[in-house]
Order: C-alpha cells, then sequence, then structure tokens
C-alpha cells in the first residue's frame, strides 16, 4: 500500500481512486445540429416532394401542348419561343397553392396576345379552333 492511502485509512477518510467527471451536459451543439437537421429534411421531403412535382407535372403539360400547336399551326421556332414566353407568363411556374382562375377577359386577352406572336394565318387558325371549343372564349 502507498504511504498516502495508508494515512488515509488511519484518519478515516475513504482514498479517491478516481476523479470524479463533471456530469455531461444533456444537449452538445452537435445534438442540437443533429436534431434541427433531421426536423429541416423531413420539411422539406414533406413538401418539397409534392411541389417539385407539381412543377415538373406543369411543365410537361405546358410543352405538350407547345408541340400540338406547333404542329397544328406550323410555328416557327422564334415564335414558339415567344408562345412559350407568354405562356410561362400567364401560368406562371406550375406551383400554386390555390388554382389560378381567370375571368373570362383575362383569358380572352391571352389567348389574343397568343395569336399575335403568330403569322396571320397561324393566328387565324388559332382563333378559330379555340372559339371552336370554347364558344364564349375569342370573338
Amino acid at each position: 500500500m502507498s504511504r498516502k492511502r495508508q494515512r488515509m485509512e488511519q484518519f478515516g477518510e475513504a482514498p479517491k481512486l478516481k476523479r470524479q467527471l463533471r456530469p455531461p451536459e444533456p444537449w452538445t451543439l452537435k445534438d442540437k445540429l443533429i436534431v434541427c437537421g433531421a426536423f429541416a429534411a423531413g420539411f422539406i421531403a414533406l413538401f418539397g416532394g409534392p411541389i417539385l412535382k407539381s412543377v415538373v407535372a406543369h411543365r410537361q403539360i405546358v410543352n405538350r401542348r407547345l408541340a400540338a400547336w406547333e404542329e397544328r399551326f406550323r410555328l416557327s421556332e422564334a415564335e414558339m419561343i415567344r408562345l412559350r414566353q407568354i405562356e410561362s407568363k400567364f401560368h406562371g411556374s406550375g406551383f400554386q397553392i390555390a388554382p389560378q382562375d381567370g375571368s373570362h377577359q383575362q383569358v380572352d386577352a391571352h389567348k389574343r396576345e397568343l395569336s399575335r406572336a403568330m403569322n396571320p394565318q397561324s393566328a387565324s387558325e388559332f382563333i378559330k379552333f379555340y372559339h371552336k371549343k370554347n364558344p364564349c372564349g375569342i370573338r
């Protein structure tokens, strides 16, 4: 036995074999960051997935519509670029919390703007097509 230990036992003190450690903190910075990151990832997965799906679906619908117009009305590349700009300005990116309801006047103005971006022959076919499709539309 060491002298120190013998002396401690003589005076009735319990020997201190180990140094007492401080109790660990309940939440370290690393733990807090991990928990916040998990909540953020869950939030993004919960809302980001449907938003991304909506935007991609909207883009596909617009592309199909424009491809059909290009074939039906024999549009040039410059006209297609202009029509794509008009469509994206009117309909947006596809992320909508509430569906967009345009009045008849707004829809008519949009169709007229589309027809102005086309050559005259295609524009007249476009107006006839949409007037037949929607009688209360373009006049």
